[in-house]
């Protein structure tokens, strides 16, 4: 999709009928350490979410996973994260 006009910049928002863009600055953690102890929750469970949930919980996050296709909560890489944390 390509969007004309001027870049959003600031907290200014790009909309179009089906999509928007927003342009708030996102308040990530600086470091690993701000990490622990942090409750995460990961939305989607497939690889990269599997991978988030992993790398989260090596980072000593506590982390909540939800995904709306039941196979995908019996997989194992997923089982593998609920024995992991």
């Amino acid at each position: 999709m390509r969007m004309k006009g001027k870049v959003p910049r600031g907290n200014e928002q790009v909309r179009t009928p089906n999509f928007a863009i927003s342009t708030y600055p996102l308040a990530l953690p600086l470091s690993l350490d701000d990490l622990d102890g942090a409750r995460v929750t990961v939305v989607g469970l497939g690889r990269s979410g599997v991978a988030a949930a992993r790398f989260l919980l090596k980072a000593g996050a506590r982390v909540v996973g939800f995904d709306e296709n039941p196979a995908t909560l019996s997989s194992r890489p997923v089982a593998a994260l609920k024995s992991a944390g």
